[in-house]
């Protein structure tokens, strides 16, 4: 986590807590955690519903582009987000974005 460049301006903060990271927000009744795990895996079905719509496809396949190398776990983690989207990701793409 400590590669992570924190801004500021986001409206959550990221925890880490027993190796895990989590993404935390203020909500009325006070600081509600969620999973990594989880935010992916809405932002996924959320673009997967976009492109299905858009396409008239199903889709079950994608690739990842990301402009810098991901770890082994970080590549986990977004298989097991796309997994829970019915998604499989076919490769992981490094960019020079």
């Amino acid at each position: 986590m400590n590669e992570i460049i924190i801004d500021p301006d986001w409206g959550f903060k990221l925890v880490e807590e027993n190796n895990n990271i989590f993404f935390e927000i203020e909500t009325p009744s006070g600081a509600a955690r969620f999973p990594q795990e989880l935010v992916l895996s809405v932002f996924m079905k959320t673009m997967k519903l976009r492109a299905e719509s858009n396409r008239g496809i199903q889709i079950k396949e994608i690739s990842l582009s990301t402009n810098f190398k991901l770890t082994q776990s970080q590549k986990a983690l977004f298989e097991k987000a796309a997994a829970k989207n019915s998604l499989r990701i076919m490769y992981f793409v490094v960019t020079d974005a």
